[in-house]
């Protein structure tokens, strides 16, 4: 490959916004918003180490995870999980929420997640005092 292709490469790589490329560990903050315009505060602890993803939820003061033996997914700016069973304000009954959430230029998360036959949606500021890693 000729020298000016691998520095258009390069360059190309060094300005893909850091939010594409990295996911901090550390206290995300946010809400979901239920069809009906229903909206709870939501705050996530997301660690990410060498072996994946640890995940917690803690919606309107119920707290769910992602379990160990399906952890979150971090890909070209989208993270994907599924929680254990947790029951939104209004809803009758506990269920998963799986969720896949992008990210935007000021580092948020946002996306849709299905929480049973409905269809949320769910933002995620990120931490303020963000680490890499454990």
């Amino acid at each position: 490959m000729p020298a000016h292709r691998w520095l258009l490469l390069l360059l190309a790589l060094a300005v893909a916004p850091a939010s594409a490329q990295m996911l901090p560990s550390g206290t995300w903050t946010g809400e979901v918003v239920r069809a009906g315009g229903d909206r709870q505060p939501v705050s996530a602890e997301l660690e990410r180490c060498a072996g994946g993803f640890t995940l917690a939820l803690d919606i309107g003061g119920r707290t769910t995870e992602v379990p160990e033996d399906a952890p979150a997914t971090w890909r070209r700016g989208t993270l994907a999980f599924e929680t254990g069973r947790v029951r939104l304000s209004g809803g009758l009954w506990p269920r998963p929420l799986v969720c896949t959430l992008a990210a935007d230029d000021e580092g948020a998360l946002a996306g849709t997640c299905q929480w049973g036959g409905e269809r949320v949606r769910l933002r995620l500021s990120p931490p303020a005092d963000a680490s890499f890693g454990c």
